[in-house]
């Protein structure tokens, strides 16, 4: 987790506080955009923390990336 991108970074602080397990996210993203590299990180982190769904609003760009437990995919609005 050292090297890890601040989202994933904070998706393990909220499972390591027991906080995760069936309940619902909500993040906030500042300063830069979502990489690629997190976009497909942030949906396997969600699934292996228990999320029952994630929501993380990018303030660069306006965009919100939602996920909701058995969806495939993060969805961009």
């Amino acid at each position: 987790m050292s090297n890890a991108h601040a989202e994933i970074g904070a998706m393990q602080q909220a499972y390591d506080a027991g906080l995760t397990s069936g309940n619902d996210m909500e993040m906030t993203v500042e300063g830069e955009k979502i990489c690629s590299y997190c976009t497909s990180a942030i949906l396997k982190m969600a699934k292996a923390i228990n999320l029952r769904s994630l929501s993380i609003f990018e303030k660069t760009t306006n965009l919100t990336y939602t996920w909701n437990e058995g969806e495939k995919t993060l969805r961009i609005k």
